[in-house]
């Protein structure tokens, strides 16, 4: 067996769109509620606004009551949409494999174009055909 690569190093497409996935998901909330803070900091630390402490934390709580439930549906849609392509194909792998051994079923693994593990599917195939071939006398 190989010896593994440096553990921070970004090695296939599918971490990578993990890893921005979960970026994301700390980065955004993270800047919407930094942002926030910020306006109000600046805005009390100005005395030329006039504006009393209360009115200020109000007008940036609207800032955020809007920004962040639009930011997270967003989010949320982003990561469904990435994740089906991961997990979708891992249950239909494991549900075609079990119908494989059971006997119920022969042929290749298809997964939907744009699935994430399409090359892993194609590697099992080979392995079926290679059974199949060895099963015929």
């Amino acid at each position: 067996m190989s010896k593994r690569g440096p553990v921070l190093t970004i090695k296939t497409k599918l971490q990578n769109q993990l890893i921005w996935m979960i970026c994301a998901a700390m980065g955004v909330p993270t800047l919407i509620l930094g942002g926030a803070l910020y306006l109000v900091a600046t805005q009390l630390s100005n005395p030329a606004t006039g504006a009393a402490p209360h009115e200020v934390v109000a007008s940036v709580v609207r800032y955020v009551a809007v920004l962040f439930p639009l930011a997270s549906a967003a989010l949320l849609y982003w990561v469904f949409k990435g994740t089906n392509t991961l997990v979708g194909p891992i249950e239909r792998i494991i549900r075609e494999l079990e119908q494989q051994l059971a006997g119920q079923r022969t042929g290749p693994i298809v997964l939907r174009p744009g699935d994430q593990l399409i090359p892993l599917a194609d590697k099992i195939n080979v392995l079926l055909e290679e059974r199949q071939s060895l099963k015929k006398p």
